[in-house]
């Protein structure tokens, strides 16, 4: 890579960085104005998510990180631009995916209450109720790992790559998208190290298919699986409108503890069947054209 070439993804990180910090203060305006406008009230219950509220926050930061990775292949066009473009092949790798982080986790929690450390109730809301928010949860979850798998897995680890190679760019990428979510409710050490294997993954995956669309499905599967489905704490958040009810009972090395089945040493198996049925399910391309 040439002096110039350098020079400008040093400062496309820098334009990273700096969207990072601002992203919160920069979109408080627009969200808080958007759900007064739009009546959304604040959940009464602690660590809530309400579907609308959520879903509006993660479409102003795929929004947000969109137009920083505009900016960013501006600066150094190279390999951003290729992650997301989209075609029949990395539709097909999206529907994969999602299908893999449904059946991981769903495996992950099922596997908790074989082991007795847990039990699923069945919830008494009706089936409309179900549908209008199960339909809610797929956009936002699905919108939600859009904006984490730009900015972690297009942004970090492609420009991070053209410095420094894949590996280290990999290493990189995964132990940012751990950090991030240290603050957390019931964050554990445990499921750092998990998110920290989960990034791997995930970043694995965009030099394996040549574009992010496999790990944003594996990600929106992964998240609907725990929280929506099955009723238990996602990222340490519960939602509203689970079809099942998940109620820890043992050891929190079993069932996570507050940050729920994420942070299960089950959940470490699942990341690693997952990397299987990637190695099986998407043929190697190794992206070379994402790092000239």
């Amino acid at each position: 890579m040439s002096r110039a070439s350098r020079i400008r993804v040093v400062i496309a990180m820098g334009v990273v960085a700096a969207g990072y910090f601002l992203q919160d203060p920069v979109l408080d305006v627009p969200y808080h104005a958007a759900r007064r406008m739009l009546g959304i009230v604040p959940s009464p219950v602690p660590h809530t998510l309400l579907c609308s509220a959520f879903n509006l926050l993660v479409v102003l930061r795929l929004s947000w990180w969109l137009i920083v990775t505009g900016l960013v292949a501006w600066i150094d066009r190279t390999g951003i631009v290729e992650v997301l473009r989209c075609d029949r092949r990395q539709v097909s790798y999206f529907l994969k995916g999602l299908a893999v982080g449904l059946a991981v986790m769903m495996a992950t929690v099922l596997g908790i209450v074989a082991f007795g450390d847990a039990q699923l109730h069945t919830s008494p809301s009706s089936f409309a109720v179900h549908v209008g928010y199960g339909a809610a949860w797929v956009v936002g979850e699905i919108v939600g790992a859009a904006g984490e798998e730009v900015l972690f897995r297009a942004l970090i680890l492609i420009l991070m790559a053209r410095l420094f190679g894949m590996r280290v760019a990999m290493v990189v990428s995964a132990l940012a998208f751990s950090l991030v979510h240290g603050a957390n409710p019931g964050a554990s050490a445990i499921w750092m190290v998990r998110l920290f294997a989960a990034g791997l993954l995930l970043a694995y995956s965009v030099f394996r298919s040549g574009a992010i669309w496999w790990g944003i499905g594996y990600h929106a599967g992964w998240n609907l699986a725990s929280a929506p489905l099955f009723g238990a704490a996602g990222s340490g958040y519960m939602d509203q409108g689970h079809i099942f009810t998940f109620v820890p009972a043992g050891s929190a090395l079993i069932t996570g503890g507050a940050v729920g089945p994420e942070g299960s040493v089950l959940a470490f198996v699942a990341v690693v069947v997952a990397t299987v049925l990637l190695l099986l399910t998407v043929p190697s391309r190794y992206g070379d054209v994402l790092l000239r």
